[in-house]
């Protein structure tokens, strides 16, 4: 199988997981996108450098809203602000994000961390089942375990809420690189 073969098989393997839409399909979700977009090789870049389309993300995070909380709110806070991105108006949204903005974008705040676009991949992936079920090491990944644990918004965990707009984020994102390597397949030169 070639690196454009397993590009596009992955990516409708992600377009299956968001169907599906069950705490397993979403978690492992999350691991296509790490092998996407995370691994020493992300899959994403090596088909792309015979493209060079430029990978644009849209995507909401809490940065906005942490330059105006005053201090004192912010310790007794758990905020998270994952959501479709499609649904945000227009004139409200904030421009494209490169794969490097939308990975390192904090998207939840467990006091007292933030946990970026990244982190909450790589959890879901090499903590949660996505990849690998592991306990968590760090203090953000203990955090979000945490949180996952005791707390459900709209009947859904943290975890596959968030696996959920991520991943449809990033199917976006790679579409025109998907549509690109479709067209070369289907008409080789």
């Amino acid at each position: 199988m070639t690196d454009e073969e397993l590009f596009l098989e992955t990516m409708e393997d992600l377009r299956s997981k968001i169907a599906t839409g069950s705490d397993y399909s979403l978690l492992k979700g999350t691991g296509l996108c790490r092998q996407l977009l995370l691994d020493s090789s992300p899959l994403a870049h090596v088909v792309n450098r015979s493209y060079r389309l430029p990978l644009r993300f849209f995507f909401e995070g809490i940065n906005d809203f942490f330059e105006e909380m005053p201090p004192e709110i912010l310790d007794s806070l758990a905020l998270i602000t994952v959501g479709d991105p499609r649904m945000v108006s227009p004139s409200r949204r904030s421009p494209h994000k490169t794969l490097a903005q939308f990975l390192s974008l904090p998207v939840a705040y467990f006091k007292p961390h933030k946990l970026t676009v990244k982190e909450i991949i790589e959890t879901c992936a090499n903590c949660f089942g996505g990849v690998h079920k592991e306990d968590p090491e760090s203090e953000q990944r203990k955090a979000m375990a945490a949180f996952d644990n005791a707390i459900r918004i709209q009947g859904m965990r943290f975890s596959t809420q968030a696996a959920f707009y991520l991943l449809t984020a990033v199917i976006d994102a790679l579409s025109p690189l998907e549509a690109a390597v479709r067209s070369k397949i289907q008409s080789p030169v």
